[in-house]
């Protein structure tokens, strides 16, 4: 019987050569379950992410995803915004804060002695609560120049969100094909070997 040059003994040798060449079947099971393993981490992951009440933090900041157009034109829907808590909000500040379960991102038209009164740029009037500084998330950072957004990408967000259920659902079956590859791997590497132990192998 011919050995496979990098096996690390002839029982190795054995194994690997004999399973795969009788079955045929082998390095397709091990691929399996190798791509079904990793790509149900990546769903998982995209699952967490579209989960999470925002998209994700990067050190301080913290990506949020705008779902309305009340500060178009210069930040459009379905954009994200970078925002970083500072110590003092000022007037003419874009800042997001929380609005029961959701978050708002608006500009600071007004400080009072209670908070802080805001307003949407594409809306007609501002908004009627005050918000406390507790309130706040953070300021909207600036990526470059005026530039506040990365337009388009919290579309991408706002889908996975919704097909959050059907992503779980796909990386729960794609882990159980991973299973199952690599324990019909295992078992077809033993059959062999315990051949191989009692001199019956052909």
């Amino acid at each position: 019987m011919r050995c496979i040059p990098e096996c690390k003994s002839k029982m190795e040798s054995v194994v690997t050569y004999g399973y795969c060449n009788k079955s045929g079947a082998c390095l397709m099971i091990r691929k399996l379950a190798v791509i079904s393993k990793w790509t149900a981490i990546v769903i998982l992951l995209v699952y967490w992410i579209g989960s999470l009440p925002f998209v994700g933090c990067f050190g301080e900041y913290r990506i949020c995803c705008i779902m309305s157009g009340s500060m178009e034109p210069l930040i459009q829907t379905g954009s994200l915004v970078f925002v970083k808590p500072a110590q003092e909000y000022a007037v003419g500040d874009i800042i997001t804060y929380r609005c029961g379960e959701t978050s708002v991102t608006h500009r600071i038209v007004k400080k009072t002695e209670e908070g802080y009164v805001t307003k949407g740029d594409a809306n007609p009037a501002p908004d009627l609560e005050i918000i406390r500084k507790e309130h706040i998330i953070g300021r909207a950072a600036p990526l470059w120049g005026n530039t506040f957004c990365l337009p388009w990408a919290g579309y991408i967000r706002m889908v996975l969100y919704d097909c959050r259920i059907e992503l779980i659902l796909t990386a729960g079956g794609l882990l159980l094909v991973s299973l199952w590859a690599e324990w019909t791997d295992n078992k077809g590497r033993q059959a062999i070997i315990g051949k191989v132990k009692s001199g019956k192998q052909e």
